[in-house]
């Protein structure tokens, strides 16, 4: 009986336990002209516990020609190794967070960071 009392006991306390793991997910997105030719950036952002710790960045390019000419640029002043992949008028680049800080950002870093380079960002 004693027994049997202690797993309920055991059973309800971990029932009650929740995961109090918080995570957000955000988009950030914003429209460029450079050289007279439009581009779009969407940046993917997951968040937990106050933390980013994930944005996958995305330029989208109306013409090839210009994002071949930015995929250059971006290879040679940054430090993207497998985090920049280039497709077509499309540019990924994996890891955005640690591009803009080499430290852990808070949700709030991140998005006061996004709001002075001009992003509108939401959740999802």
């Amino acid at each position: 009986m004693k027994k049997g009392l202690i797993i309920l006991s055991l059973l309800i306390l971990l029932t009650g336990c929740k995961d109090k793991t918080k995570e957000e997910k955000i988009n950030c997105f914003f429209q460029n002209t450079y050289e007279g030719s439009e581009f779009t950036t969407n940046i993917d952002v997951s968040i937990k516990n106050n933390i980013v710790t994930n944005a996958t960045a995305v330029m989208t390019f109306k013409e090839e020609s210009l994002a071949q000419t930015m995929c250059s640029v971006l290879k040679q002043t940054e430090d993207s190794g497998n985090d920049l992949i280039c497709e077509d008028t499309k540019i990924t680049i994996n890891n955005y967070h640690k591009s803009v800080s080499s430290k852990d950002m808070t949700k709030e870093e991140f998005l006061e960071y996004m709001k002075n380079q001009e992003y509108i960002c939401e959740a999802k």
